[in-house]
């Protein structure tokens, strides 16, 4: 007979006896059991619709006292549980994370991994109530307590002193309702997983139990501010390649030798923006519309900025430039949060669209950039909603990335014509441009990601002729997109040149998952990357023949031994020099601009101007001498800080030579500006 009936048996029985031999005032009294009601919130952000469980630990661990979910706030009760432990836990599956702005809306995502509470019960409630908050924070409590590390009270101190939190703090008894913390930590902690590309979250919270273990985690969050810079993204890295060599995950699935060089590369700039983002989190209750929005904003900023990071290969990576694209990824999209006729409809596909639009137009000044994004935002539903609704238009993923490119390729003040452009006549002559592309990647029978790549790079040539068509103030026909639709689509010998180029991507890409790529790889990833650009505007410029497919076979040959003999060229430019300090009447010294760029041309520059995107970044310091002071050169040398007043020189643009080989078609040669 099972132990649990027995055990009921017998009290029952044991009851009865009492009932029967009472005696006196006490004849026919029974012992009350105690009844008890569990609440709290579950919290990344705010997590709706989770299935809560409330168990036991140690022997009493399978045994369920009461299960519920939680509602839009994340909030939720058990009644009446009977003969609740001292101590018990709370676990959490499935549910909506509904994120920084803590209402349920689009941005909301999937929980993405199992949360957990083990908490003890208060005591002498007569009320019979017990809160328990569950976090991620409040699962590595838990973790640590199951892995028996050490008792559930040092667990606790562990993990609030590795967040910089009060020692005495008890995270599951942290109102989030009237608290900021507990979710500041859980969108902490949930970011991390995020950082690593391994798709099991659950992996990065075991390595993250980890370090806090081993007292490896030291942040501070609080209302006041937040400070990582302690937290090391890259021992973090490290650890989840421990952890998922030690529970048998496949080594191709873990972190590249090629994922922890961009981590570390672009550590700063993911602290930095995951410090601001979590300054933005306030309590459900406390959290003013405005205040969501930009929350949101800051949200989408960093997580475009990680899959960003995730795309590209650790050279390719420019910190300064997705610096900007972060900026203005947070500007536009908060620009277009507030646009009343776009708030109602922020879907997955509309900000995707946004953030294909932010890339392409970077800019310092983001005042039409913004305009840009809010006008085409709006037209690219009105566009959608056609494709949606044409029977005849059949691979509509493939024309709507198309009308993605179209935007993105276009020059932002020539793009107001664009919606009326693709009226259902032309959209139905895109669709069957999709249909070749498809026929084309099929008939190569390609691996699933070379075809991938294929597509992508077919459809945004396709694109990019017809935006140019727009930019000409004419209106795409039928006939003409059938013309572009010939001039790269149906023209194998341009089909043939990017496939090739795009299987030596592809093969680099792959291969940096499993290993640290040789120089021969980078240049060759670069080589091709650069080829395929280049190819793209030599068909929007004139049709692409067998000579410059064979020249683009020398080009990429010339790209990769350029690159890979010339990978260190540094031109060091001295912005201060001491010897040309003038002390009789001259308040300001400098380096003259002119002389830096005569340095510059005729070196080997030139030659990369062609390869790389030149950067040309020239900081001035200017030293400001008030001269009826009778300042000294000893006294500018032993305070030179007091003196120095940086300068940003007014923009310039300055047009660097283009190197061309005996066999480059004219057309190849691209204009290289810099700005100054």
């Amino acid at each position: 007979m099972n132990k649990l009936i027995l055990k009921a048996v017998a009290i029952f029985v044991s009851s009865f006896m009492m009932i029967g031999c009472g005696s006196g005032d006490n004849a026919g009294t029974t012992n009350v059991i105690p009844l008890y009601n569990v609440s709290g919130t579950v919290v990344d952000g705010p997590i709706s619709g989770a299935i809560v469980n409330i168990y036991g630990v140690d022997e009493n661990s399978t045994i369920l006292y009461g299960t519920t979910t939680t509602d839009e706030f994340g909030s939720f009760s058990v009644m009446g549980i009977k003969n609740l432990p001292a101590v018990y836990r709370v676990v959490i599956t499935d549910g909506i994370d509904t994120g920084v702005d803590a209402k349920a809306d689009e941005n909301d995502e999937e929980l993405g991994f199992e949360m957990s509470a083990i908490v003890e019960r208060e005591e002498d409630n007569e009320t019979g109530q017990s809160m328990a908050n569950v976090s991620p924070a409040t699962t590595i409590v838990d973790k640590i307590v199951e892995d028996g590390v050490m008792p559930l009270e040092d667990a606790q101190k562990t993990v609030a002193k590795s967040f910089g939190l009060d020692e005495d703090t008890v995270l599951a008894k942290l109102d989030n309702n009237k608290n900021s913390l507990g979710n500041k930590v859980g969108n902490l902690i949930g970011f991390l997983t995020k950082i690593s590309p391994i798709e099991n979250k659950n992996i990065v919270i075991e390595a993250i139990v980890n370090l806090v273990k081993n007292k490896e985690v030291n942040v501070s969050v609080s209302d006041t501010g937040i400070d990582l810079s302690k937290l090391d993204l890259m021992d973090l890295m490290t650890e989840v390649n421990k952890t998922a060599i030690a529970d048998n995950i496949p080594i191709e699935d873990n972190i590249s030798p090629d994922d922890i060089s961009k981590i570390g590369k672009t550590s700063d700039i993911i602290k930095e923006k995951l410090a601001n983002l979590l300054d933005t989190i306030k309590t459900a209750d406390s959290i003013s519309a405005d205040d969501g929005r930009k929350a949101v904003s800051f949200k989408i900023a960093l997580e475009s900025l990680l899959s960003e990071i995730h795309e590209q290969s650790a050279d390719e990576i420019d910190v300064d430039e997705l610096n900007l694209f972060v900026k203005n990824t947070q500007e536009t999209i908060k620009a277009l949060l507030d646009d009343s006729d776009t708030n109602e409809t922020r879907t997955d596909e509309n900000i995707a669209f946004v953030l294909e639009l932010i890339k392409a137009n970077l800019s310092e000044d983001l005042a039409d950039v913004k305009k840009f994004v809010i006008k085409a935002s709006n037209d690219y539903k009105i566009i959608i909603k056609k494709i949606d609704g044409n029977i005849k238009i059949k691979i509509k993923s493939s024309v709507k990335n198309i009308v993605k490119n179209i935007y993105k390729n276009v020059d932002i003040n020539k793009s107001e014509t664009i919606v009326d452009a693709l009226d259902d006549a032309t959209l139905e002559e895109i669709s069957d441009t999709a249909d070749d592309i498809d026929s084309v990647v099929e008939t190569g029978e390609m691996p699933t990601e070379e075809a991938t790549e294929l597509t992508n790079e077919l459809e945004d040539t396709v694109a990019d002729q017809i935006a140019g068509i727009i930019e000409t103030g004419e209106m795409p026909t039928t006939e003409s997109i059938k013309s572009v639709t010939d001039e790269s689509v149906n023209n194998p010998i341009l089909v043939e040149a990017i496939k090739t180029r795009v299987k030596i991507k592809v093969k680099i890409k792959i291969k940096a998952k499993k290993e640290v790529l040789s120089d021969d790889d980078n240049s060759e990833l670069i080589a091709s990357t650069k080829v395929i650009k280049t190819i793209k505007i030599n068909v929007k410029i004139k049709s692409f023949t067998r000579e410059h497919a064979d020249s683009c076979d020398s080009y990429q040959t010339h790209i990769k031994d350029t690159i890979k003999s010339s990978t260190k060229i540094k031109i060091t430019i001295k912005a201060f020099d001491i010897e040309r300090f003038d002390l009789n009447g001259t308040e300001y010294l400098t380096t003259e601009l002119m002389d830096i760029l005569d340095q510059l041309i005729g070196t080997d520059i030139d030659l990369l101007s062609s390869i790389y995107k030149i950067k040309i970044k020239i900081k001035t310091d200017f030293l400001k001498v008030d001269i009826s002071s009778q300042t000294t050169l000893d006294d500018i040398l032993g305070n030179i800080d007091d003196y120095k007043e940086e300068v940003v020189p007014e923009v310039r643009v300055l047009s660097l030579p283009q190197p061309t080989l005996p066999d480059m078609p004219e057309e190849f040669a691209t204009p290289i500006e810099v700005k100054i």
